[in-house]
């Protein structure tokens, strides 16, 4: 894993040992809680059935508030928004800051956190293993002492469709 930490330095709960890849995330979520000697309360239940509703989608915040109160109008935002801070502090969801736009939240599949990409013109973000970032961020660490964190932005560029939209001659 490419160093992980929080911005304020609290210690990461790390995943259980026996988890795999395709453990469902109410159990993942379940035994992680457990381990802190925390439970699953209903606004982190509604939380986290927001997270799995979204699949793959990279979702803000406003959009999760909506979802739980749709589905849990009990649950008060603040309430949801300290949820996704546990749930990323967890290691059981990711959080980017692409470009100029409000932070992104998405249950993390696999192991470990990925590198995003984020096309400059049309705003779509793609998901790129964490390894890809593996060389620079040693780089960065034995040289400069210096963590690299390349899951929590975003890197800009054109994605495939739109830089054929660009190009002259290309259908647009």
């Amino acid at each position: 894993m490419l160093g992980v930490r929080n911005a304020d330095d609290r210690p990461e709960l790390p995943r259980p040992p026996d988890a795999d890849a395709d453990e469902e995330p109410q159990e993942m979520l379940r035994r992680l809680l457990h381990a802190r000697g925390e439970r699953l309360t209903p606004a982190r239940q509604a939380v986290l059935e927001a997270l799995v509703a979204g699949g793959s989608e990279h979702l803000r915040a406003e959009e999760i508030v909506a979802t739980v109160a749709q589905q849990a109008p009990q649950v008060h935002r603040a309430s949801v928004h300290r949820a996704l801070d546990l749930f990323v502090r967890m290691g059981l969801v990711q959080h980017l800051h692409p470009g100029h736009s409000p932070a992104r939240y998405h249950l993390i599949s696999g192991a470990e956190e990925h590198v995003h990409l984020q096309c400059r013109i049309c705003g779509e973000l793609f998901d790129l293993p964490a390894g890809l970032m593996a060389d620079l961020a040693e780089r960065l660490r034995s040289s400069h002492g210096f963590e690299l964190e390349p899951g929590h932005v975003a890197l800009s560029g054109t994605c495939p469709a739109c830089l054929a939209a660009t190009r002259p001659g290309s259908p647009s």
